[in-house]
């Protein structure tokens, strides 16, 4: 049962993968990644890895998604409709490039795969504190950077945002 739930999810977000980036309409692309977001969410629940599983799903479809949505009701969409595929897009080519792909993932399955077992890893993998002894006391500098990084393109996004304000008022 175990392995039929772990290859229904996988299938699942190779799918739905492969959805988000083949949708025109960018609504249809969020509510996909959303699809895809819930998958992987379960493929984490399915390694023991919990707390990353809810996270997964709180942050990324609760806020992210969220958030992508937000952002593609305020474009534009008469000018998405204008727009058409790149002169080098044809259906042969990304047939040829799929089956290559294919062919590249084919390759581990026929020559044998790992188990899919997690092996070697520690009793409280992807527990809280686990995450939380390798964020703050292995990277610290790093969990800092990125919150001024994040800090940083919000200020910027609030400029651009008042720019623009003020170039449709004027």
């Amino acid at each position: 049962m175990y392995e039929i739930m772990w290859l229904i999810l996988g299938i699942l977000s190779v799918i739905s993968a492969i959805l988000v980036v083949s949708r025109i309409n960018p609504v249809y692309s969020a509510l996909y990644l959303m699809l895809f977001f819930a998958s992987v969410s379960g493929l984490f629940a399915f390694l023991g890895a919990s707390f990353v599983a809810v996270t997964q799903l709180f942050i990324y479809i609760g806020a992210i998604i969220v958030l992508f949505l937000f952002v593609i009701m305020m474009l534009n969409f008469e000018e998405l409709k204008k727009l058409q595929r790149p002169p080098l897009f044809s259906p042969l080519k990304g047939l040829i490039l799929s089956l290559a792909l294919f062919g590249l993932l084919c390759v581990p399955i026929y020559f044998g795969l790992p188990s899919a077992h997690p092996r070697h890893l520690p009793a409280d993998f992807g527990s809280a504190k686990w995450i939380a002894r390798d964020m703050y006391i292995q990277y610290p500098f790093a969990i800092e950077l990125a919150s001024v990084l994040i800090i940083a393109a919000l200020a910027g996004a609030f400029v651009i945002a008042r720019i623009g304000k003020k170039a449709k008022n004027s």
